[in-house]
């Protein structure tokens, strides 16, 4: 394909060189006469369709020559580099029917992500339509698939959930090839409350810390407890406070206490 576009491109060329050349050597004769006393002096000039002498004619044609293949040569390297980008290599259309297709989890996301509330799974078995679909987790963490019906999520990495939910497909489709992936991420928040500018919730796209966090509010008011924020984080076994001091940590002192924020910690400035 790539060979045929080049031959017919310079065809191309070769044909508007051909015809501004044909263009530039056309001369009309055109007479003109001056009497002079008695005598009649012919000139005989030659002039061209714009009415230039041909010696002007010709200094522009070659100025047009020269310009066109200028700008000839700058469009066909242009488009030469973009045929692989637009798909006309047959190379770029080239595809593996026997595999699937590979998912692409959102960036920022390490394969030991938990799934949570609100996050949108992308759940599929390969050559199955029917066993293709988004699904939400739901508040109680749960999923609803087809076949097999409510399965837990929160709390699992993809890796974990994919092989829950193979064990329960299998009897319905044998030597299932199910793909999972994170389509939307809806449950990385934390919470920043108290004397900060911007008390609020915040979205986490990356790892952030204590420090950080408090940044993204805007830092502290003047009335601010520097030495007395704490960090609420609920677990499993109940709920975990720790203390965080800003202004040692601002010094560089303790910084053990600029911990890494988990999903729905709440940072509290009295």
């Amino acid at each position: 394909m790539k060979c045929c576009l080049k031959t017919a491109i310079y065809l191309l060329y070769f044909q508007f060189s051909h015809l501004i050349k044909c263009i530039c050597r056309q001369p009309i004769g055109n007479i003109m006469a001056r009497p002079a006393g008695a005598e009649v002096m012919v000139y005989s000039v030659s002039i061209n369709h714009d009415g230039l002498h041909p010696a002007m004619s010709a200094n522009m044609g070659r100025i047009i020559m020269i310009r066109f293949r200028q700008v000839f040569i700058v469009l066909v390297a242009a488009g030469l580099t973009y045929i692989p980008l637009l798909g006309i290599d047959a190379h770029c259309k080239t595809t593996d029917a026997g595999r699937p297709p590979d998912r692409i989890a959102p960036m920022g996301l390490n394969s030991d992500y938990t799934i949570g509330p609100g996050d949108i799974l992308d759940i599929s078995v390969w050559k199955e339509a029917a066993l293709t679909k988004l699904v939400t987790v739901l508040p109680d963490g749960k999923i609803s698939f087809p076949l097999i019906g409510p399965i837990p999520a929160r709390g699992l990495t993809i890796d974990e959930l994919k092989v829950s939910i193979e064990q329960k497909i299998t009897r319905y489709v044998p030597h299932p090839n199910l793909s999972v992936a994170i389509h939307q991420v809806n449950s990385l928040y934390i919470y920043v409350v108290g004397k900060v500018y911007k008390s609020s919730r915040f979205e986490l796209n990356t790892n952030i810390n204590v420090m950080q966090a408090l940044a993204m509010a805007g830092g502290l008011n003047p009335f601010a407890k520097k030495s007395k924020i704490k960090i609420f984080r609920e677990n499993p076994g109940g709920t975990l406070i720790y203390d965080f001091n800003y202004d040692e940590v601002s010094r560089g002192r303790n910084l053990s206490q600029n911990l890494r924020l988990k999903r729905g910690d709440v940072i509290v400035v009295p």
